[in-house]
């Protein structure tokens, strides 16, 4: 005789399980999975799965499984933000305090327990979920163009504006600089393009201004510039090349009697556009000619 109430029990217990496992986990919206947050503390969201009381997303960075991180959420937690994962690691994992970086892309996928997680219905579909974009001010530092956005979203890899609409007069334009003076972290041309990482140390940072960097176009020369010939009055009179703007070494190509052995490349820096006859013995090995 079959005992109806357990018989039943076990139909709905079938029923509800078939209809569970049937639902693939998978981040929401169902219809397109990829995320781009807007800031750190945008959610990402796994699609409710009626009956799931624990949320597993499986996040890994650059194809490393020592960066892969199973993340849980419980309670019927289905959502979560790059600052909850950061504050679960260990303080040895190597995303450790650098989950919150911008510019940074994971692939991710969900699962969801019926349990607490005892067993898991593991998501079939992997997503991206990319973390914001750094934000990119340029400042033409004295130079005019356009085509210039006011805020460009790049990501670590992208190229950076590469100047060819930009001019200003005297100078070709050289590349951009996290500093006006160019002391900071340069951003040189590379085959007509100029690729973008975040400045060192400065990846936790969304913002950027970037500076303009000019390298004057005009020709080097002694100064006065009509009139090259110096006659020294003793050995220590400065002989002198005209200052361009933005040069910080000048060298001075020195030859005595038409001899390649005399011939003396004595290099000048942090913008010093000068030298003496001393200085220049001074740098001379023992064995050279005029030493």
């Amino acid at each position: 005789m079959i005992n109806m109430k357990l018989y039943f029990t076990l139909v709905n217990l079938l029923l509800f399980l078939s209809f569970t496992v049937a639902q693939s986990p998978q981040l929401d919206p169902s219809s397109s999975c990829n995320v781009v947050a807007t800031n750190i503390k945008d959610r990402i969201n796994a699609q409710v799965i009626s009956g799931a009381n624990k949320y597993r997303f499986n996040i890994s960075y650059n194809n490393d499984p020592a960066n892969d991180i199973p993340h849980v959420r419980g309670n019927t937690s289905s959502w979560t933000q790059l600052f909850r994962i950061n504050n679960q690691l260990a303080s040895t994992h190597p995303l450790k305090n650098k989950m919150e970086y911008f510019g940074r892309e994971y692939s991710v996928t969900v699962d969801a327990s019926f349990n607490n997680g005892s067993t898991w219905t593991t998501g079939t579909t992997t997503c991206t979920w990319s973390s914001p974009k750094f934000r990119i001010t340029y400042n033409l530092n004295g130079g005019s163009g356009s085509s210039l956005a006011v805020d460009e979203l790049k990501e670590s890899g992208d190229d950076l504006n590469n100047g060819a609409t930009l001019t200003k007069t005297g100078f070709v334009f050289a590349g951009w600089n996290t500093k006006a003076d160019g002391s900071g972290t340069n951003y040189p041309i590379v085959s007509n393009q100029i690729p973008f990482t975040p400045p060192t140390g400065k990846n936790h940072i969304q913002s950027h201004t970037l500076y303009a960097m000019w390298q004057s176009n005009a020709s080097p020369q002694l100064d006065p510039a009509n009139s090259c010939n110096v006659t020294a009055t003793n050995i220590k009179d400065v002989i002198n090349a005209q200052v361009i703007s933005g040069a910080n070494k000048y060298r001075f190509n020195i030859s005595y009697g038409n001899d390649p052995a005399n011939d003396i490349p004595h290099v000048r820096g942090n913008t010093s556009s000068w030298t003496q006859l001393f200085r220049i013995n001074n740098q001379l090995a023992s064995t050279h000619p005029l030493k």
